[in-house]
């Protein structure tokens, strides 16, 4: 009896702790927390007899962007695997890859569970995200880790973004003292001008790449007389034999919109951007209007003009001193300025002073002051030692841009103004609607748009190649690049770019571990891996130079031959469209462009027709539409458009 007593006994004991066990067992956290020690064998680790199993690594869950390339997310998968496989046992934690698009990040942020650690952010909805007080400010916790030094200004600044209380109202500006990087990015792709290579040589167009630097060195070195132009057409054979055709060509040879024939060895840079006359004459020579023996109906496409308006300093919207808010500014009739010298700018009103050293642009507001109260300053035949040269406006830089889709018998800006120059397509005139397929079906011989565009182009049907945007040069009669007073006359080199970054959410559980992951991100190591994407070019621009990035970028890409050098240049002056201007998803810029698009591009009405003529129920013109639109937003400030020659 007392034998069956003391086994029930045991019976309930181990009852009793295995309900133990199991009541007391935290449920699953993903591995955020050590489980308790329990016995059994092949668990771990004896000691003492006590078989330990070994403690789960803590993890950080990483939001990765899902609309990426997909090449990217790999990426981006690829750099997670490494750190899990060869970091996270030094650091105490492992990274969690998640798939999600930015579009809904700043609702995800808002609520109180669920919360990443760390965030990928496209930029088109930057500032949305950033204006919702969702993100923690990095300043602090990248101190130390992240040298932003190697990190072009044009990159990171786009994520810098400081408050200021105006008339109760906070209001965003990255230029306040208070500015803070929420994002740090990861990496860009760049606009670049893609060409048919097969079609530029059926045309006696020879293709060169030699950076306008190294021009001289490699003329005293060959024997040949290259000028420092993207597109040139010589009166004897520059190449010292190399196989440049004497041919004859009708071109367009002016901005006037005149044309001629014209007989020379034609030359082709890929390295050097072309202005904007060499624009128009290489697109009038694959125009039939221009042509007739052109296998393309016309030269080029481009959906975007950013190129244009920002290397003349100009933009779409401008931070307005006067108003102290932002004013659309795409139509803008100042005249831009090159400083000729060191020049103080000083709005005597506002008490503000504004210095620029030889070769800056002036921006909006020192534009205005400079055309109203510094005549005695402007550069011109009478007045050589004027501190101001003069540039076009962005109301001139919109009518070429329009003009280049116009037909030649349109009045592009207002009647018996600009006519239409005819050599580029506008989206309507394309089989599908898309500029892409122009150029891979031969219906035009050159297209500006994104390099991860590049992926879909591959090895397919047409031999293509990439050059610069162009961009605002002026030149001597000699061919020789016009310098005043010692300032070569070059507006900025400029492209609009998509680029991803990286930001810590102000909910995060753990923001030391997602900062010590962005720290990894940042590095060379991590960069390199990136670089396989091979359609998004390194954050930092020292390593992009470097021989053995070169050789892992160059061999993901489809077309290992591709001008790489081109890639990387664009990136270090890239910056974002005016989709990342504001928080309002670029809803203020449809109510101009889809009708600058649809009409204007298109030859339908001119600019003056559309901009000033067309109004809503209200009798407001769309330049009035769009301003009000603009009021209503929280800033005093864009996003830098600080650019380089």
């Amino acid at each position: 009896m007392k034998k069956r007593i003391f086994s029930l006994i045991c019976l309930i004991m181990a009852m009793l702790m295995c309900f133990s066990v199991i009541g007391c067992t935290p449920k699953d956290d993903g591995g955020l927390t050590n489980p308790p020690v329990t016995g059994g064998e092949g668990d771990g680790t004896t000691d003492g007899g006590t078989t330990h199993r070994p403690p789960k690594k803590k993890s950080i869950q990483f939001y990765y962007e899902n609309s990426s390339a997909m090449t990217y997310q790999e990426s981006i998968k690829k750099v997670a695997d490494y750190w899990n496989k060869n970091k996270a046992e030094a650091a105490g934690f492992e990274v969690k890859p998640t798939p999600n698009n930015s579009s809904n990040l700043s609702t995800v942020l808002l609520g109180q569970t669920n919360i990443p650690d760390l965030v990928e952010i496209n930029d088109k909805y930057s500032q949305k995200i950033i204006t919702s007080g969702v993100l923690e400010p990095l300043d602090a916790h990248i101190a130390g880790s992240i040298d932003l030094d190697k990190i072009g200004e044009n990159l990171k600044n786009r994520y810098l973004s400081g408050t200021k209380n105006v008339a109760g109202t906070t209001k965003f500006s990255p230029t306040l003292d208070n500015a803070a990087f929420y994002a740090i990015p990861g990496s860009v792709s760049p606009c670049v001008l893609y060409y048919n290579t097969t079609l530029f040589e059926n045309q006696g167009i020879k293709i060169i790449s030699i950076a306008e630097e190294d021009l001289d060195a490699y003329n005293q070195a060959n024997g040949t007389s290259y000028l420092p132009h993207g597109y040139y057409v010589y009166d004897e054979d520059p190449s010292n034999g190399a196989n440049v055709t004497k041919t004859t060509k009708t071109e367009i040879l002016g901005l006037d919109g005149s044309s001629g024939s014209v007989e020379g060895y034609r030359v082709f840079n890929n390295l050097i951007p072309m202005n904007w006359e060499e624009l128009l004459a290489v697109s009038s020579i694959f125009t039939q209007a221009y042509n007739s023996s052109s296998s393309t109906t016309v030269g080029m496409a481009s959906e975007y003009w950013f190129f244009l308006g920002w290397s003349v300093g100009g933009d779409c919207l401008a931070y307005d001193a006067d108003s102290n808010g932002l004013i659309f500014s795409l139509l803008d009739e100042t005249h831009g300025y090159i400083a000729l010298d060191d020049i103080t700018i000083e709005d005597s009103d506002l008490n503000i002073e504004t210095t620029y050293a030889a070769g800056d642009l002036l921006d909006y507001n020192e534009r205005k002051i400079a055309e109203n109260s510094y005549e005695d300053e402007i550069y011109s035949d009478t007045n050589t030692d004027g501190k101001l040269y003069q540039i076009p406006s962005m109301y001139e830089t919109m009518t070429y841009f329009s003009g280049l889709t116009m037909a030649r018998n349109k009045d592009v800006d207002k009647a018996g103004g600009q006519k239409g120059y005819g050599v580029a397509l506008d989206s309507t005139r394309l089989n599908n609607g898309t500029y892409l397929n122009g150029l891979t079906t031969s219906q035009i011989a050159m297209l500006y748009i994104g390099w991860a565009e590049s992926s879909k182009i591959a090895n397919g049907s047409i031999d293509w190649n990439i050059a610069p945007a162009p961009q605002y040069r002026e030149y001597n009669t000699d061919g020789s690049v016009k310098v005043v007073n010692d300032v070569e006359i070059k507006g900025y080199k400029a492209n609009q770019s998509t680029d991803n970054a990286w930001a810590i959410p102000k909910n995060s559980t753990n923001k030391a571990e997602a900062a010590t992951f962005l720290a990894f991100l940042c590095s060379d190591e991590a960069q390199k891996i990136m670089a396989e994407s091979g359609y998004y070019v390194t954050n930092n621009s020292d390593l992009a130079k470097s021989a053995e990035y070169k050789n892992i970028f160059k061999s993901a890409m489809a077309k290992p031959s591709i001008n790489y050098q081109a890639v990387i240049d664009a990136a270090d002056v890239a910056t974002p469209g005016d989709w990342c201007y504001t928080n309002d998803d670029g809803n203020w810029v449809n109510i101009w462009a889809v009708s600058y698009n649809g009409e204007v591009r298109t030859g339908k009405m001119s600019m003056q027709q559309l901009f000033e003529q067309t109004t809503n129920a209200a009798g407001q013109s769309i330049i009035v539409q769009t301003n009000a639109a603009i009021s209503k937003l929280p800033y005093i400030g864009i996003v830098s458009h600080n650019t380089h020659k």
